[in-house]
């Protein structure tokens, strides 16, 4: 397996792993610290709903402390696993995408005669 696939691997065991201790984390903390017990199903539709930024928020509001800081953890990991993404080698399976180039770049809207122009940036 080369390094690029072994990146990618590595990060979805991560994104598994932390979301599963995240919803052992909050359906134990809503039975405990909130005595809202609820089915397994409906913390993890909480915690993807929270980690991917869309933040229904049907449990809110939290009233303890301890359950405000582990939601407001969930959400700030979200964005660092979402972050990260790119960091792993995605342009083995997406060989178009140009990276690390800030000579150039497509402007939207520029299209003549059906092609986008490229335009190279001048210092």
């Amino acid at each position: 397996m080369d390094r690029g696939t072994r990146l990618i691997v590595y990060y979805l065991v991560i994104v598994v792993i932390v979301l599963s201790g995240f919803v052992v984390l909050y359906n134990y903390g809503m039975a405990t610290w909130e005595g809202r017990p609820q089915p397994l199903y409906r913390s993890v539709g909480v915690i993807v709903q929270t980690v991917t930024t869309v933040g229904y928020g049907g449990d809110a509001p939290w009233t303890s402390p301890q359950m405000n800081s582990l939601v407001s953890l969930m959400a700030l990991s979200g964005l660092v696993l979402i972050f990260a993404a790119p960091r792993c080698s995605w342009s083995k399976y997406f060989p178009n995408h140009r990276r690390g180039r800030s000579d150039d770049w497509l402007t939207a809207g520029e299209r003549r005669g059906g092609t986008i122009r490229r335009q190279t940036a001048t210092a």
